[in-house]
């Protein structure tokens, strides 16, 4: 075998090496300040690591969404728990409980905290700790296994085994038994227990009547995005990154050798990627190595919340301007809620529930002395408080405190700043101690621009130092139009012996930004900037992304580097040594000083591409190539133009073989809006445009990050901060296929190639474009989403990114906006500093996994803010521009609403029964296999009934919702004619 295939990851010292088997069995006293309040580290649907790769859980950074408790706060939950020793004793309470007269149900007390860290020390197999995730309307709940001990997800049956603990909460769950066992220890099932509590919808357990696999089929389409407003469904950050990756090290004993091959041993990812680490890859996407020997991991457990682990609060230390006040101490955690209000049903008519946007929320119970006029309530926001652990096990609703009122729904400044709440990325202005670390790390490069008012800034002699100069190069950047953080810049260069060198350079931020300063915190805080319709909340302050950073024009920059050879044919080229070829990659990385010579954006390069301009007939039309964006400092337009072919060449030649690698594309569509003159009103809104000078910059941008990973693994080992992705939820993508099969069309889903080859073959067999597509829609439902991992806290063969269909990868091309490419950077320029550097790198495996575990929180937030404000403007826009008629695809069949795909605006939403009942008679029939069948028979005209089933065309009507909060209202006008 070649040297190039003896690489190995080989155990860290003890420092760094991750904990046996046993190791988890530590003095619980020991474990509280690590383990109370730790997130769970895998959000649904996420590859575990086994016990034996567990990570360590050491404290993360503080942050408002943090889940860090302080010892008051487990105390609050200790004497909540009191009485309740094992999880048999609170079952039998629970069902005597929910039993009693009168219709009020107790809910069961919790364990304290110090009981279940010691059941989670000891590997307690019943007992499972994760995120709550909680279907829309409250009917059932999902945790997934922080340690990965179940295969899938535990199921909580209603709000009685939800016990008082809400959507998004972390949580210890007493895995009951499996689901399909339910009625077999007393005879009934456990949905009978829960009663009715006078929900206005009438939502009972979900297990009681509703087909598990309908709502898993939901859950999974709430968590990855499969039909969501504008994304793809893999992982929309930008066009580069269709994205994630994920593990490290060997398997534990147990695993089968034939259940594994290794990425090398693909002859054709191989030569595409050549990856010289020598890991393994699963030969399937739904092996499942099982934790306990006795557990089925193919089985679905059920169980109830026996402890809540309350956030951390907002407040984390006393105020700069009173030090000696210590009230924050006392502060319990609390969650601010956005939503609206309405009257309390029945006799408590005379309060008010507080109503949160999110259906996966409960409704609120708002303080006796809310007074509210129907004016000052009708199509307002509010926003509220929910403290922990005020819902008393008798309490209904959980009760709210200081409600407020944020704005009108119909109102763009007030909904923007509801969303922002709701999700969490309301980061606010940066403090003057961040802005003063700012202006001390660029102050040295400040300069007076010629007739202008503004600073310049442009690196010191000093800054060049142990940099490579490459100002003399032919470098420019390609963006979007309006872009103003540009964080990446590329070169291309044909060699002599017809190959070609390509150069990608990144903005240096971990030059601005050091280890602990106050704007690296802040960063870390924030870990995204955050893009929506009207506005951006920038990661980093302005003097660095849009000035001192930022790969501007015809100005020096300090940049990071990779630069490498390929082959025409885009393939990577090996290096070449004394008239030899090595088995390695012709690559290089380092620190870098710049002069960009053009900013072209998309449309630009696109026209360079399309042989639109620069043709060699004279000054190109400024129509096609603005002026502003014609190369400066001695470089042509005719050079440049050139290069950009010449890109595009290199470019489509490798994105062809990825493809043909199994590389998995399933885009979805993402809307441009444009703007009336007063900024807030959407004139136009139409489908964001993907060009091949998108793809083009797609391709370096992902050979370069993928390079990084390899150079990580290699030098840094287990401190390699790494993209993951998972592959797809196995039933719901099992349900996809089932669905493409009875419309004729054979899905193959064990692998990403054999998922895009079945695509393919689609795409050509397929005489209905709009079909395939809506398959294709629908298969980014069980997609997961990718997340940043320690590379030492999972094993090798979880590394692997499932969309790209490649051994490892990571972010290292938008530190600018990305808090994890900083990292990236820091441990790149470690590796080249040498051995030392990486053994005294400033973070650990377990603190690199915490602050990887708050930047999928922060980035999955950011994603929800950046959609809401997509729904918020389209809703603006179809308030003034109603669609009366266009084509919807039904992609989904409930009992009180279906699923329906609009293509013109790239938009699925709900189609409510209810909304119809004027207009239409309806019938739902439910076929032994699960699928569902409605018609729609016309109340007022003697047309003939409207059969729905999947992917049957209908005529819908698109408008702005009455009500709040904020949305799309979809509603059937009849059969599509064609």
């Amino acid at each position: 075998m070649n040297e190039s295939k003896e690489h190995s990851i080989k155990k860290k010292p003890n420092k760094r090496s991750k904990r046996g088997k046993n190791s988890g069995q530590k003095d619980p006293q020991e474990q509280q300040q690590k383990e109370e309040s730790v997130p769970p580290r895998r959000p649904n649907g996420v590859t575990k690591p086994s016990p034996s790769r567990k990570r360590n859980t050491k404290k993360p950074i503080n942050n408002n969404d943090g889940n860090v408790s302080n010892n008051k706060d487990r105390q609050m939950n200790n004497k909540s728990g009191h009485g309740a020793k094992n999880g048999r004793n609170n079952r039998q309470r629970s069902c005597n409980r929910a039993g009693g007269g009168n219709g009020k149900m107790r809910y069961p007390d919790y364990v304290p905290l110090d009981e279940c860290l010691k059941r989670y020390a000891a590997n307690d197999k019943k007992l499972v700790r994760g995120k709550l995730r909680t279907m829309p309307g409250g009917g059932i709940s999902f945790v997934s296994c922080d340690r990965g001990s179940y295969g899938k997800d535990v199921l909580l049956d209603g709000e009685l085994y939800r016990n008082r603990a809400i959507d998004g909460d972390l949580v210890y769950v007493d895995v009951i038994g499996p689901v399909s066992e339910k009625n077999v220890s007393n005879g009934t099932s456990c949905s009978q227990y829960v009663v009715e509590t006078g929900n206005e919808e009438g939502e009972k357990s979900a297990l009681g009547g509703v087909d598990l696999n309908d709502r898993m089929e939901q859950m999974a389409l709430n968590e990855c995005s499969g039909l969501k407003f504008g994304t793809n469904g893999l992982d929309s950050d930008d066009v580069q990154d269709h994205d994630s990756a994920s593990g490290l090290e060997s398997s534990s004993d147990s695993d089968s050798v034939e259940d594994y091959e290794t990425w090398q041993d693909d002859e054709v990812q191989y030569n595409l990627w050549n990856p010289i680490v020598n890991i393994r890859r699963r030969s399937s996407n739904f092996h499942n190595v099982a934790n306990h020997p006795d557990i089925d991991n193919e089985e679905q457990y059920y169980g109830k919340v026996i402890h809540v682990v309350p956030p951390a609060t907002s407040i984390q230390q006393a105020s700069e301007i009173n030090p000696s006040d210590e009230r924050f101490r006392n502060l319990k955690p609390r969650r601010i809620i956005v939503g609206t209000v309405s009257r309390a049903p029945g006799g408590n008519n005379n309060r008010y529930l507080f109503i949160p946007n999110s259906r996966c929320l409960p409704r609120f119970m708002t303080p006796a002395s809310t007074k509210l006029t129907d004016e000052e309530s009708n199509k307002k926001l509010f926003k509220a408080e929910y403290v922990y652990g005020t819902w008393d096990a008798t309490a209904k609703w959980p009760p709210c405190i200081n409600l407020s009122p944020m704005g009108q729904s119909a109102s763009v400044e007030d909904e923007t700043k509801a969303l922002l709440l709701e999700y969490g990325v309301d980061h606010g202005e940066f403090s003057p101690g961040v802005l003063k670390d700012v202006e001390d790390s660029v102050k040295s490069g400040r300069f007076q621009e010629d007739g202008s008012h503004e600073l310049g800034w442009k690196p010191t002699p000093e800054m060049y130092k142990g940099r490579r100069d490459y100002r003399r190069e032919r470098i420019f950047t390609i963006d979007p139009t309006t872009a103003k953080d540009l964080d990446d810049a590329l070169h291309i260069k044909q060699l002599s012996d017809g190959r070609v060198e390509i150069g990608v350079h990144i903005a240096d931020v971990s030059h601005f930004v050091t280890p602990s300063s106050l704007v690296d915190v802040e960063a870390a805080r924030r870990t995204t900037t955050v893009y929506l319709v009207d506005r951006v909340i920038p990661m980093l302050p302005r003097p660095l992304c849009e000035i001192a950073c930022s790969l501007n024009e015809n100005v020096e920059r300090l940049a990071f580097s990779c630069v490498w050879t390929m082959n025409m044919d885009g393939t990577l080229a090996k290096k070449k040594s004394k008239g030899k070829k090595s088995n390695e990659n012709d690559v290089w990385y380092g620190r870098t000083v710049i002069k960009s010579c053009a900013r072209l954006d998309y449309a630009t390069a696109q026209n360079i591409i399309d042989g639109k301009v620069a043709c060699g007939a004279g000054d190109p039309d400024p129509a096609f190539w603005p002026k502003s964006r014609q190369p400066t400092g001695g470089h042509t337009i005719e050079e440049v133009a050139a290069d950009v072919r010449l890109m595009h060449k290199v470019a489509m030649a490798r994105r062809k073989l990825r493809f043909e690698n199994g590389a998995l594309a399933l885009n979805g569509v993402k809307l441009a809006f444009q703007m009336e003159d007063d900024g807030t009103t959407p004139a136009l809104c139409e489908p964001y445009p993907i060009r091949d000078s998108n793809r083009l910059i797609e391709e370096y941008m992902l050979l370069a990050n993928y390079l990084v990973a390899q150079r990580l693994i290699t030098h840094a080992g287990g401190l390699a901060l790494l993209r993951q992705h998972a592959p797809p939820l196995k039933n719901g993508l099992q349900s996809v296929i089932d669905i493409a099969y009875e419309k004729g069309f054979e899905i193959d889903g064990s692998t990403s190639k054999s998922l895009q080859e079945s695509l393919s073959r689609m795409g050509r067999e397929c005489d209905d474009k709009l079909v395939m597509q809506c398959i294709t829609e629908l298969l980014m439902t069980p997609m997961r989403p990718a997340e940043y991992i320690a590379a030492g806290q999972f094993e090798e063969f979880d590394w692997a990114h499932f969309a790209l269909n490649i051994p490892y990868y990571t972010h290292f091309t938008s530190p600018i906006r990305r808090y994890p490419d900083v990292l990236v950077h820091r441990l790149l320029q470690a590796t080249l500093d040498g051995k030392e550097a990486i053994e005294e790198f400033p973070m650990s495996e377990e603190e690199i996994q915490d602050i990887s575990a708050h930047c999928n929180d922060k980035r999955m937030a950011s994603k929800k803010a950046q959609e809401r404000s997509d729904r918020v403007f389209l809703s603006i826009y179809l308030r003034s521009n109603p669609i009366l008629s266009t084509l919807g695809v039904v992609v989904s069949i409930g009992e009180k609403a279906f699923t329906v795909y609009v293509r013109s605006i790239g938009v699925s939403g709900m189609v409510y029964i209810d909304e119809h009942s004027e207009s239409f008679e309806t019938k739902v029939i439910k076929y032994e296999s699960g699928r569902r069948f409605m018609t729609l028979t016309p109340r007022n005209s003697d047309g003939p009934p409207i059969n729905i089933n999947i992917f049957t065309k209908l005529a819908i009507s698109c408008h702005c919702k009455d009500d709040p909060p904020l949305d799309v209202k979809l509603k059937v006008v009849g059969p599509w004619e064609e």
